[in-house]
């Protein structure tokens, strides 16, 4: 049987080239939108998914895939009034794929192109529990707190330690001179599972409380220093991991929270 590709007109590909070609070529393409549900934090802090925008509740649980981690580009209008209709295009790769500079990206007129990460989450527990979606973000603040999370999980892994991350949605804010009020996306670890699902744990973390000392770009996490409070001042509060069977048990189907949609206006 020929090895030749031989139908069209031109040189002729071997087909082993050409799988060898193709093969590399699916790890490394770049991805668009393919209709997964995608979570985001508003610009009041308050986190929600779905086009109706629906918001999770508090106490909600939420694992990330590592092997979904995702890295690219997204170009999005520099006229800001026409931001409002989305983004212009994006291109997306696997993890430590290859990828092209920023300066090899076409040219889309009236935009500008930067770099976006994204990572599948599944709710673990609550009224949510099972659904799947994806965080996409381009923001600095944004990003570094995604990269700080792809940071804690590469340590787990080099460690020989459960690598899948659970984790509260939770936020954190800065004041900005022109903006004023910045909320920034923070994922508030609370467990860890392994490849089979089963958890880890951690030690649960007291809350501190944060002083801004100085401000910075939009979208990007100041520095800050950390202020010990006095017990009598403000009683420091310590979080416990959630049970989904044991709030299901506590808590009568009847005095289950309703779905809210995100604020609007």
């Amino acid at each position: 049987m020929s090895n030749q590709v031989t139908p069209f007109e031109g040189k002729a590909l071997a087909t082993g080239a050409l799988q060898t070609r193709l093969q590399r070529f699916k790890q490394t393409r770049p991805r668009s939108s393919d209709g997964s549900i995608y979570l985001k934090m508003a610009k009041d802090g308050e986190w929600s998914y779905g086009a109706e925008e629906e918001v999770p509740e508090d106490d909600s649980t939420w694992a990330a895939n590592p092997a979904s981690i995702s890295q690219g580009y997204i170009c999005w209008p520099t006229n800001e009034d026409a931001r409002g209709g989305g983004p212009l295009d994006e291109v997306m790769y696997d993890a430590g794929a290859e990828i092209p500079l920023k300066g090899e990206l076409p040219h889309r007129e009236g935009g500008s192109w930067g770099d976006q990460l994204s990572i599948g989450m599944k709710c673990m527990s609550g009224e949510d529990e099972g659904l799947e979606v994806v965080y996409k973000v381009n923001s600095k603040s944004g990003v570094r707190e995604l990269n700080s999370l792809i940071d804690e999980i590469l340590a787990q892994i080099e460690a020989g330690a459960a690598p899948i991350p659970v984790f509260h949605l939770r936020n954190d804010h800065y004041k900005h001179k022109k903006y004023g009020k910045i909320y920034t996306p923070v994922f508030k670890i609370v467990d860890w599972l392994d490849a089979g699902g089963n958890s880890a744990g951690v030690e649960d973390l007291e809350d501190e409380e944060v002083e801004v000392i100085e401000d910075g770009d939009v979208g990007d996490v100041v520095e800050a220093e950390v202020v010990e409070v006095e017990p009598e001042e403000k009683p420091k509060r310590t979080r416990r991991k959630a049970d989904p069977v044991e709030k299901a048990a506590e808590a009568p189907a009847e005095d289950a929270p309703k779905r809210r949609r995100r604020r609007t206006g």
